[in-house]
């Protein structure tokens, strides 16, 4: 019977725990955050991309790799 009781308290102890971190961490981002991620998302692929407009490493055959 004390075991019961300990693992249910156990139990209702992480529930209470992972309740709080869920609910106090949640946020929906701002739209200066999302400006700044699409920014950055734009900058990054322009730095990546092949002058040619390829993608990926030099390919004589220019073999087309899908995603």
């Amino acid at each position: 019977m004390e075991k019961k009781i300990a693992t249910l308290a156990l139990f209702a102890i992480l529930l209470l725990s992972m309740t709080t971190i869920l609910t106090s961490t949640t946020r929906a981002a701002t739209e200066e955050e999302i400006e700044n991620a699409i920014t950055n998302g734009v900058a990054y692929l322009a730095g990546h991309q092949n002058p040619d407009g390829s993608w990926g490493p030099y390919d004589p055959v220019k073999v087309a790799l899908t995603g």
